[in-house]
């Protein structure tokens, strides 16, 4: 999930494993007959106690490979942007054991800061800033943006949608 405030500030999540930082948007995996999209609201609510509903379609579908607690993960994700107006108090109505243990900071953080924050250190989705600058510019297309991260050691790709150029077959919400 992508959650702004009423001034477009974004909420992150930090998580330290082993040594290392880096900050992301909340979300997490589908459970058993759960879509992508009902997912992503159970899980912010879990993760921080934020109710929302999802009117619009997903504003970004990522690929990515990673190893997370030693473990090899392929994962294709989507996100959707939600509006929570003023900023909510943050409260974790059910955290796995693995979050307790690697979570350790939320912050709503100003647009203006991401890609200065993103020089300095890992954000996920890494298209975050550029994509929240479009969002927030005049936006003449509501295609969704692209981004993979395959390969050990790969830079992100990032791509906005070119009109008429269909889904990859990852990126299609099931």
């Amino acid at each position: 999930m992508i959650v702004r405030d009423d001034v477009g500030a974004v909420l992150l999540c930090h998580a330290r494993v082993d040594d290392e930082g880096f900050w992301f948007t909340p979300g997490g995996g589908t459970g058993p007959g759960e879509t992508a999209r009902e997912a992503a609201v159970r899980e912010l609510h879990e993760e921080t106690g934020i109710a929302v509903a999802l009117r619009g379609p997903a504003v970004l579908h990522r690929r990515a490979e990673f190893t997370f607690l030693g473990r090899w993960t392929e994962q294709v994700e989507s996100f959707w942007l939600a509006g929570v107006g003023d900023r909510p108090a943050l409260v974790a109505h059910h955290l796995e054991d693995y979050e307790h243990e690697s979570l350790d900071d939320w912050r709503w953080w100003p647009s203006d800061e991401l890609a200065v924050l993103a020089a300095r250190e890992d954000v996920y989705p890494a298209c975050l800033a550029d994509l929240l600058d479009h969002l927030d510019g005049p936006g003449d297309d509501d295609l969704p943006w692209l981004e993979e991260h395959v390969g050990s050691g790969s830079a992100s790709v990032r791509t906005g949608r070119e009109p008429g150029r269909p889904l990859p077959d990852w990126a299609l919400v099931r």
